[in-house]
């Protein structure tokens, strides 16, 4: 934000409305400008006392400050780190003070004395009502969690007041008397409201998916009164230029939060915004689970097929892992002769279109500006190739150096039977071993007498570089290595060697 040059100290504030932001400059003295409560639009913020933010601090009392305060209607860094439960329409605000004489930043962190912050999240409160009488049992109640950074409060509302209970909360799993993160005792002897437990995100471990709380009575041998409840998160969040994302670090949420208005104590100044989450309660009794087999067979015949299902999807699944080991490793070409002294690897990727696969006998010629292969064969005798998604590596041995590689022609003889005749292949790579140097053949097509256009001998050029970073050709990779090779399920049917 511009810093005006024409305000004088103590003149009126200078405000700056607009759709997209909402501008108050202040120019005075200390005295005037701190202590002060500064409102715009959902955004608040009390200015604590200047000369006393810091333990030790020269104060000139006469010094000018600017102190801006602005505010946008939507998140503009919804995208940065941290930004879980903080939401694209929450509004950012931000407090800077500035030296008025050199309209230079002042620095502000590490503060004595907080900013207290406040936004208006205009939520509806949400009670949950719980009107059972049981005797001697916890009642649980799983609330998930929207993200990290993320302040919870919990509101007790009993029937009958100065009825006393314990709250114990565990995170990703269920609370017990003797298990648990944290336990409190209500009411609490302090706050404003004695009812109210506030669970701060610095408590909180990262990485956690749900919150469990259970409620336990004062009192064991008498039935629980009924109660409602409600539950409700909320974050004080800023954004880190250093690290480019929202932390919490030094913003903690009052205990005068509430269901529509988040307060936030902060310690620095910078861009600031507020989270807020009503979730949905899960409420589960442990203690009245009880199942019976005789009694509810369907349930018992659904966990049998369950678990069946279970164990014939392991014994599928180490079935193809059998079968994957089977295709690894490098197949010298049966042709090859032993006295040659020049070796390239060939890796063959067949399509993953429905019957990409082959048994034909396929063959090649690759040439190069000094010499070429000549006809060769493509065979294995120990394990089936250039099937349906596979990448078959092979050994070529030559008695010299090709040279840089020029052209390759690949047929087959549609000697297959069925399905098993035509062949579609993605594409070649041959690998100079001595040299480390490859060269990359682009196909994408069928060697088929009734698919495409009839032909099964097709002629490829090497691959130029700006083949190889056409948009076509990496959507193709990215899509078939997403597909086959990364995708949890897709892998299981798909993953070559």
């Amino acid at each position: 934000v511009a810093m005006p040059s024409n305000q004088n100290l103590g003149e009126h504030q200078l405000i700056i409305e607009s759709p997209a932001i909402e501008v108050i400059i202040t120019k005075d003295i200390p005295l005037n400008t701190t202590n002060t409560t500064v409102s715009l639009g959902t955004f608040g913020v009390d200015i604590p006392d200047w000369c006393h933010m810091y333990e030790k601090q020269n104060c000139d009392p006469g010094q000018g400050l600017t102190t801006v305060v602005y505010a946008l209607p939507e998140n503009p860094l919804f995208y940065s780190t941290g930004s879980q439960g903080i939401g694209m329409g929450q509004t950012v605000a931000a407090v800077e003070i500035y030296n008025a004489t050199t309209n230079s930043k002042i620095n502000i962190e590490d503060t004595l004395t907080s900013f207290k912050l406040s936004f208006d999240d205009r939520r509806m409160e949400t009670v949950i009502g719980d009107s059972d009488t049981v005797q001697g049992i916890l009642r649980h109640k799983e609330v998930p969690m929207p993200g990290f950074n993320t302040s919870y409060t919990f509101k007790l509302f009993p029937a009958t007041i100065n009825e006393s209970y314990y709250i114990y909360i565990k995170f990703d799993a269920m609370p017990s008397k003797k298990d648990y993160d944290f336990r409190h005792l209500l009411p609490l002897d302090w706050g404003v409201d004695p009812y109210m437990i506030i669970i701060n995100a610095s408590d909180i471990p990262n990485f956690r998916s749900t919150l469990n709380l259970a409620i336990d009575e004062v009192g064991y041998n008498k039935p629980m009164q009924a109660y409602n409840f409600s539950f409700y998160s909320s974050g004080c969040h800023f954004f880190s230029e250093v690290t480019n994302a929202w932390l919490t670090s030094g913003c903690t949420s009052e205990r005068s939060s509430d269901e529509t208005t988040t307060y936030c104590l902060c310690n620095h100044l910078t861009r600031f915004t507020s989270g807020m989450f009503i979730p949905q309660v899960n409420e589960i009794h442990i203690e009245e689970f009880n199942f019976n087999p005789a009694s509810n067979w369907p349930m018992a015949l659904f966990f049998v097929c369950l678990f069946g299902g279970y164990i014939l999807s392991l014994l599928y699944c180490r079935h193809k892992d059998r079968k994957d080991v089977a295709k690894k490793g490098i197949s010298p070409l049966p042709d090859n002769c032993a006295g040659d002294s020049y070796f390239y690897e060939i890796k063959i990727v067949t399509g993953v279109r429905p019957d990409a696969g082959t048994s034909s006998k396929v063959q090649f010629i690759i040439e190069g500006d000094y010499a070429d292969t000549g006809v060769r064969n493509i065979q294995d005798n120990k394990r089936v190739i250039l099937q349906r998604s596979s990448r078959d590596s092979f050994l070529m041995s030559v008695p010299d150096c090709l040279g840089p590689l020029n052209w390759m022609r690949v047929w087959h003889d549609s000697s297959g039977k069925g399905r098993f005749q035509s062949w579609y292949m993605d594409y070649i790579t041959v690998k100079d071993i001595q040299t480390n140097e490859t060269f990359t053949f682009i196909g994408y097509a069928w060697f088929s007498l009734t698919d495409d256009d009839g032909l099964t001998e097709r002629t490829f050029n090497v691959a130029a570089p700006d083949q190889l970073a056409n948009m076509g050709y990496l959507f193709n990779q990215t899509a078939r290595h997403q597909m086959n090779d990364s995708h949890i399920y897709m892998s299981v049917l798909f993953c070559p060697p």
